[in-house]
């Protein structure tokens, strides 16, 4: 364990070392830096400590060089196998390094994060982080990896350890430093680190919200650099985060497939905001219908047909939505295809454009976007497995900690799978895949297969929260005439549904709210 100390409050320090030195697992060792000069009161008790205990080391130091120097310090005296930061003021849980090795024990991990929250004076533990597995777009947003996170010891010594230049956000650049090098990462669900609010004139207090923001951004746009990625990293939604616009040098062309329902004011007010300027540059649009369509919904795409930027395709059959939108796909011209709900309301380009910048990582496989409802609530914020018998949209409920559980609406982040009502995708990858299941899964839940079998091929499914639209449908799903959808899923998925590595079993499996559990 890594302390980096500097005038800090003596009783709370005393705190810290007490749930260290009370771990119920006894093989660890303390390696304390101080930051230059401290006050005689702190070196004679550190002095003390270390004397009771041969398993804390102290080295003082002569030179102020900040907090990260001094864990950089520490990291320099550490002689485990891997280590971790632990903040001046802040508590282990009494089973937490037990918890870690036993997992550590079980897995061939190079880092390994558990879950926090924060403390107060009274022992009040408050604003849980309940975080989920790693996620890379979601740590380009933000350091939710946090504390207590655990580094192989020589992971970090070849990265040469936590930079001072990170100041605000060196966690958060070790994280993306580390996960470029190696891919075993773990997350361990269990609340294993308690943090604690300084005081406001502590020398060694926590960085403001401003100072976090810029060292987020720093940290996020020296990530793209050594990545090769070129894009833009400005501050996020709120403190401490930021947001990433992937440069585009050519547009691709997308193929727009909708299915047209039963509603033709829908239906022409989405082919109006998909056509109306400023819209996407290399755009087709494909309009499908069948024989289960209404008169007037083949009346209002006759008139659609005369549009250069239509085609419309009819089948005689009563096909499913799925066989249409697979049927589509062989014929698209765009390299990439976008299925779109009729209930989606279109507003600009801005929010195809923010999808695609997410598509042009050659990982991620699928895109969906934020859906809002006409109230402004979130409707679908990605798809969560293993609610409603298989799985259900995330619809975050704003106030409800969103910052604290990891974000489920404001903050782009990897997803189990996203809604068939606005999933981008590429052609070629869709056609390699085999497309919708439309036999077995005609009704219900073929976008979440399809979203796990191109994960199964090592692709990402991603949720841009940066593309935003309107939807208009219904809120609760229809019911299913289709027999044996859901005993499909759970044959082919049940693990995964069972334990969606993207939503914290710690949440509510009733509502994909990101609650609590009552």
């Amino acid at each position: 364990l890594l302390l980096g100390v500097d005038r800090p409050d003596l009783r709370m320090l005393a705190h810290t070392l007490a749930s260290i030195r009370e771990q119920v697992y006894p093989d660890w060792e303390l390696c304390v830096s101080l930051n230059g000069p401290q006050p005689d009161w702190v070196s004679r008790a550190l002095a003390a400590w270390a004397r009771d205990d041969s398993r804390i080391c102290v080295r003082e130091s002569s030179s102020r060089s900040g907090l990260i120097q001094a864990v950089q310090t520490a990291q320099s005296m550490a002689t485990g196998v891997f280590t971790a930061v632990v903040g001046q003021h802040d508590l282990l849980a009494p089973d937490a390094l037990y918890r870690i090795a036993a997992c550590l024990a079980n897995q061939d991990a190079d880092l390994l994060y558990s879950d926090e929250d924060w403390i107060c004076p009274d022992g009040f533990r408050h604003w849980p982080s309940f975080k989920p597995a790693w996620s890379p777009r979601l740590a380009l947003c933000r350091d939710y990896t946090g504390r207590l996170a655990v580094f192989r010891r020589s992971v970090i010594q070849d990265l040469g350890g936590f930079r001072a230049t990170a100041d605000g956000a060196q966690d958060l650049d070790m994280v993306l430093r580390a996960t470029e090098v190696t891919d075993r990462i773990g997350h361990l669900p269990r609340v294993l680190y308690h943090r604690r609010r300084q005081e406001p004139l502590s020398v060694s207090r926590e960085p403001s919200g401003e100072e976090q923001t810029s060292g987020t951004v720093w940290a996020v746009g020296q990530a793209l650099s050594r990545r090769g990625v070129v894009g833009q990293v400005t501050p996020g939604p709120s403190e401490g985060n930021c947001r990433v616009l992937r440069r585009v040098e050519l547009w691709p062309s997308v193929t727009v497939v909708l299915v047209a329902q039963d509603r033709p004011d829908w239906l022409a007010r989405s082919v109006e905001g998909l056509l109306r300027p400023p819209h996407y540059p290399e755009l087709e649009l494909l309009l499908l219908s069948s024989r289960r369509s209404s008169a007037a919904i083949r009346s209002q795409l006759a008139r659609l047909d005369q549009r250069p930027e239509v085609r419309v395709i009819r089948h005689g059959d009563a096909l499913s939505d799925l066989a249409l939108k697979n049927s589509a796909a062989m014929l698209a011209r765009g390299e990439y295809l976008l299925f779109l709900s009729d209930a989606v309301q279109i507003e600009g380009s801005r929010w195809i454009e923010m999808m695609i910048r997410e598509v042009q990582e050659p990982t991620v496989g699928a895109v969906g976007a934020r859906l809002l409802r006409p109230d402004g609530s979130v409707h679908h914020a990605g798809i969560v497995l293993g609610v409603n018998g298989v799985a259900a949209a995330a619809s975050p409920v704003e106030g409800v900690g969103l910052d604290g559980r990891v974000s489920g609406a404001r903050h782009s982040r990897d997803c189990s799978a996203v809604a068939g009502s606005c999933l981008l995708t590429r052609r070629s990858l869709f056609l390699e895949a085999g497309g919708f299941d439309h036999e077995a899964l005609a009704e219900r839940h073929g976008d979440v297969d399809y979203c796990l079998r191109i994960a199964d091929r090592g692709m990402r499914v991603v949720y841009c929260a940066e593309a935003e639209l309107t939807y208009h449908g219904p809120i609760d799903e229809p019911p299913v005439t289709q027999i044996g959808a859901t005993e499909v899923m759970l044959r082919r998925w049940r693990s995964r549904i069972l334990d969606d590595p993207y939503y914290s079993p710690n949440l509510n499996r009733d509502r994909p709210d990101f609650s609590l559990p009552s």
